[in-house]
């Protein structure tokens, strides 16, 4: 497929002229984000790095417990669909917040801990 899902595993046959042919199976990964720490506290910097999204494609949502962290200009992912960004911890209650990134309807999910600092 010229657009295969994420995550997918797709069949590709070549064919030749002169009567041949062979097929592969071709596995797409599923997009994953990390942060550089797994704790942090309101206003401090934190690293977000995702692989395995869609080439060239721009991050389109990054959100920590729902609020918006994406910086200006959002960030975009390479040739091999992984970016990297650092952004600034909200003001969130202390505990576990979901830190979701998307890409060209790809998301990729994370659990971050907002601490008292």
């Amino acid at each position: 497929p010229n657009t295969p899902s994420i995550p997918s595993t797709n069949t590709i046959t070549g064919t030749i002229s002169s009567g041949g042919s062979k097929t592969v199976t071709h596995k797409v990964g599923a997009s994953a984000i990390t942060t550089d720490i797994s704790e942090a506290s309101t206003g401090e910097s934190v690293v977000i790095t995702g692989t395995g999204f869609p080439n060239y494609a721009t991050v389109t949502t990054m959100t920590i417990g729902g609020i918006d962290v994406r910086p200006t200009p959002a960030p975009s992912t390479d040739g091999y669909g992984g970016f990297s960004s650092t952004i600034m911890v909200p003001g969130l209650t202390e505990g576990k917040h979901t830190v979701n990134v998307t890409a060209s309807s790809i998301t990729g999910s994370i659990l971050l801990t907002v601490t008292g600092g």
